[in-house]
């Protein structure tokens, strides 16, 4: 049966075949214009494959042109919500600790479990923070399981009601810090003018 290709999400991606009732078609990636032209297939991949552990294991893997470029995209969010500037280690207050970050990948698959782009996280060890000294408390900005379900019993109620769902990208970056937390630029991407200065964070990171 002959079927009609319709042009992959990035390019140097083959065409797939066009997309039947109620499916979205391919999923875009996210990070295409930081991709170089010619740049691998990603969906090629084996799909057993694991995520890389660390920013090492990522440039040194088949896919390292795709973590770099979501790394990349990943940074470009951050400066736009303002999520952080760049200090001295002498403008921060004595005995301040510096937390130190890691990258965390994870693979966003399709329905038919190919891998369709990499997702790329910079994340802060606060592991090494001690409660009552760097923290008072914790806690998450998201809705609770309760306020969620309390919200779809009303739109249950009302045959009128419409209800919608969206992907906040980054969503977490939305709570802003009153505290001082400090942590160190991300491996791979240390400001070529500053490489000695620090990270004061503006929003929370994961």
């Amino acid at each position: 049966k002959n079927q009609t290709l319709r042009k992959g999400p990035y390019p140097g991606q083959p065409d797939l075949p066009n997309a039947k009732s109620g499916d979205a078609g391919p999923t875009p990636i996210p990070y295409a214009k930081f991709l170089p032209k010619g740049a691998m297939d990603i969906t090629k991949v084996d799909p057993s494959t694991a995520p890389p552990r660390n920013n090492r294991e990522a440039h040194r893997s088949e896919i390292k042109i795709h973590c770099r470029a979501a790394e990349s995209l990943e940074l470009e969010q951050l400066n736009n919500l303002n999520v952080k500037k760049l200090v001295s280690r002498r403008e921060v207050t004595p005995g301040a600790r510096v937390l130190k970050g890691r990258w965390v990948y994870a693979f966003k698959k399709d329905k038919l479990g190919r891998i369709m782009f990499v997702k790329a996280r910079y994340t802060v060890m606060g592991c090494f923070q001690t409660e009552g000294v760097d923290y008072d408390e914790t806690f998450a900005p998201v809705m609770t399981i309760q306020t969620f379900r309390t919200v779809l019993q009303l739109v249950n109620l009302d045959p009128d009601s419409v209800m919608e769902q969206w992907d906040i990208s980054n969503a977490y970056i939305h709570s802003k810090l009153e505290e001082k937390v400090l942590c160190e630029q991300p491996q791979g991407h240390e400001d070529p003018n500053h490489p000695g200065k620090v990270w004061l964070l503006q929003r929370s990171l994961y």
